[in-house]
């Protein structure tokens, strides 16, 4: 992949989603709050990106979350 930019909030509107992958970029910001109304989300990776902030509390709630990668971020 090459993205670059940061996650838009509109991410959140794809709710039907079971797995993001975009591990391996040159994402920048802040993870959007709106991933934690991805409510089928079982895998989601923002490994070795340049991702900064804090983990959005609603992270935490997505009991379908399985693989969460972060690691190598900002």
């Amino acid at each position: 992949n090459i993205l670059s930019g940061q996650i838009p909030p509109t991410v959140g509107e794809l709710r039907e989603l079971e797995e993001l992958n975009l591990g391996s970029n040159t994402l920048s910001g802040a993870i959007p709050s709106s991933v934690g109304e991805l409510f089928l989300l079982s895998e989601l990776a923002l490994d070795d990106n340049q991702l900064s902030g804090e983990i959005p509390e609603s992270l935490f709630y997505l009991s379908s979350l399985r693989n969460l990668k972060l690691q190598n971020n900002a």
